[in-house]
């Protein structure tokens, strides 16, 4: 089944994990997808294995905490291949060993994972949506995790993150579905 024919995919972590699978499933379900990664010939691979395959895409490398860089992937989406219809947001994390409890943890831990989670997804959707109300609507895709919805003893920064993602989902959604944008979030438990 080609669900998704001839549509235009970005995917934001897209060598490796939950990005990666992401990528493999949408071209084989017929969309072109721009994979970004931080680790460039990671995202080469990736897109070789799915142009293998037979499926089109790119795979580049991205620093998604930098706006140029990001936009630079979803701009090359767009005029690659005509249009930009799903922005996955899959990229998040943090280090365990400094993310502790919150006067443990360490602030500039803190500040890293707030950008690498939050401020690069707010820059994913505001990167994307203006090319998806050009295609007529779209769908964005962003990475939660279940540490957004509960407390733990540790991880204060990347739940508060995820959390943040949660509601920047909601809002998204809210402000753009009128103009068939979709944005929906995935909240994976952790591994």
């Amino acid at each position: 089944m080609q669900r998704v024919e001839g549509l235009v995919a970005v995917i934001t972590g897209g060598a490796s994990g939950i990005g990666r699978a992401a990528a493999g499933r949408l071209a084989a379900e017929g969309a072109a997808v721009v994979i970004g990664d931080l680790r460039e010939g990671d995202a080469a691979r990736a897109a070789s294995e799915i142009i293998d395959a037979g499926g089109r895409a790119v795979g580049m490398a991205v620093d998604v905490m930098d706006e140029a860089s990001l936009a630079l992937l979803v701009d090359t989406a767009a005029s690659r291949f005509g249009r930009l219809d799903i922005m996955c947001n899959h990229v998040g994390g943090s280090n365990p060993r400094k993310d502790l409890d919150v006067v443990g943890m360490d602030l500039h831990e803190f500040d890293r994972i707030i950008a690498l989670n939050v401020r690069s997804t707010v820059l994913g959707c505001r990167l994307a949506i203006p090319h998806m109300i050009e295609a007529g609507g779209g769908s964005i895709v962003n990475t939660a995790s279940v540490g957004g919805l509960s407390g733990d003893f540790v991880q204060t920064g990347y739940g508060t993150a995820k959390a943040a993602v949660i509601r920047l989902t909601q809002y998204v959604a809210t402000q753009y579905g009128h103009r068939n944008i979709r944005c929906n979030a995935v909240a994976p438990a952790r591994s």
